[in-house]
């Protein structure tokens, strides 16, 4: 067997020796399993661990721009196809970007990630097996332990990253899928137009309960003036009807001054001001003149008053 001899304590070791057990003086080898030439290569993996893409989102989408650009491309299409022309010109940018990156070199992460871990792992194992039990040297071990749990730690938050990326890629296509279209002018004019004609609709059974707050309410949300002129003349015949049976209960009860001065001051008033709009309110009118004059002619002779003439609209 051949020997050593420890430069330190003169011992004599085995030929293979690295740590002398008598002084624990460490005996470096040559070549690639000296320390430096190890320590070497793990500076080197640290590094290069380092240089490894920095968590983030967009550095994520763009690692992934291959599948990433085409579905944006999509996923604008889509939306143009709803109505927005200007997103034809953003499907077309993230094509161009979807062809460049075929020919942007493809780097998987997890693949450059394990295949430095393993040589890292070999290499701690070695110079573990080797100089570990000097305490100088397993103190620098330790140092570069902590410098790659940093990758480990920067290699997590990647993955997590890609994963949100992957999630906003998803979502992008889904929300350009679900999107409901850009509707037309004339579209959205008849939506209005429904819309108001509901309206129209609720305020008339309102006035018919004569909830004439919740009518006037609805008047509001109206925009249209013929819808406008509508509902106000619903209201004001319905004001005007229950004035009218207030007087007829008044001349039952022979309270004939009170009905008479309450039917004298009872006036339509005209809302309408072009003739369109007169078309809609005159029918309103006729009804208003009707219920007058049948509550008029109920009044005795010497408290008549004259009675109302449609044709004064």
């Amino acid at each position: 067997m051949s020997v050593a001899v420890c430069p330190n304590c003169k011992a004599q070791l085995e030929s293979k020796t690295t740590i002398c057990e008598w002084c624990g003086y460490v005996l470096d080898r040559n070549g690639s399993d000296s320390i430096e030439e190890i320590k070497s290569r793990l500076t080197h993996l640290i590094i290069e661990g380092k240089n490894l893409p920095q968590p983030g989102v967009w550095s994520s989408i763009w690692r992934n721009s291959r599948i990433s650009m085409i579905v944006f491309a999509i996923a604008s299409f889509l939306i143009a196809s709803k109505g927005n022309d200007l997103f034809y010109f953003v499907g077309a940018f993230f094509l161009v970007l979807a062809f460049f990156s075929i020919f942007k070199g493809k780097r998987n992460l997890s693949t450059d990630k394990k295949r430095l871990e393993a040589e890292y792992v070999a290499e701690i194992q070695n110079i573990q097996n080797l100089y570990g039990s000097n305490n100088e040297i397993a103190k620098q071990i330790q140092e570069i332990k902590n410098e790659w749990k940093k990758i480990d730690q920067n290699f997590s938050k990647s993955k997590l990253f890609e994963w949100i990326a992957y999630a906003i890629i998803l979502a992008v296509l889904l929300f350009a899928y679900f999107m409901p279209e850009s509707k037309t002018t004339d579209q959205l004019q008849n939506e209005q137009t429904e819309s108001e004609s509901q309206i129209v609709t609720n305020a008339q059974r309102a006035v018919e309960n004569d909830s004439l707050d919740v009518a006037i309410q609805l008047l509001g949300l109206v925009n249209s003036n013929a819808s406008k002129i509508k509902i106000s003349s619903m209201i004001q015949l319905r004001e005007c009807f229950n004035q009218i049976k207030e007087s007829e209960q008044m001349i039952i009860r022979s309270q004939y001054d009170s009905a008479k001065n309450k039917l004298m001051n009872l006036r339509w008033k005209k809302g309408a001001s072009d003739y369109d709009a007169e078309l809609i309110e005159e029918p309103y009118f006729i009804d208003f003149v009707k219920y007058k004059n049948n509550a008029v002619k109920k009044l005795p002779a010497q408290f008549s008053i004259p009675e109302e003439d449609e044709f004064n609209y």
